[in-house]
């Protein structure tokens, strides 16, 4: 393992390695986050788990979206952007509150995941990129950055 670099100064202290692919398990150099007593990464994970119980989409979606702002340069927490988590949430909230043609994602009850794993919507069937290309203009063009909040646990605007 290579160290790569560090970020303590935040909320979630952090350490990055760089996999070096002579290790053999991968073909290619990956990156590894380990972070020192922090709760966002679990967070996370329940958040992209509770999702995708309820649409497959969701996980493509929400992976799809933090590459995107990876690469725009815009998911960098140390450079004042949003952090990757932060964009999970956006991804749950724009799922929950879609025209209503198209909600795929139930609010967040606070109940069990099993319980919550009820889809909504069997019509729908847009694609992966059909519903980055709606999130990129939900939040560009319907949402009021001034007016309005994201809360998943509401999951209403």
């Amino acid at each position: 393992f290579k160290f790569r670099r560090s970020a303590f100064f935040g909320d979630d202290p952090k350490v990055s390695l760089l996999v070096p692919p002579s290790l053999g398990f991968c073909e290619t150099a990956f990156a590894i986050d380990l972070y020192v007593n922090a709760a966002t990464p679990l967070r996370s994970d329940t958040i992209m788990s509770r999702c995708s119980s309820q649409d497959p989409r969701a996980e493509s979606l929400m992976l799809l979206v933090r590459r995107w702002a990876r690469e725009r340069g815009i998911a960098h927490a140390s450079k004042g952007h949003l952090p990757t988590y932060s964009w999970n949430l956006l991804t749950t909230f724009f799922l929950q509150v879609a025209p209503e043609s198209d909600v795929l994602l139930r609010p967040f009850s606070g109940a069990p995941v099993q319980q919550e794993a009820r889809a909504i919507k069997q019509g729908s069937q847009k694609s992966v990129g059909e519903l980055f290309r709606q999130f990129v203009a939900f939040y560009a063009t319907d949402f009021d950055w001034q007016q309005e909040c994201v809360s998943v646990r509401l999951g209403q605007r």
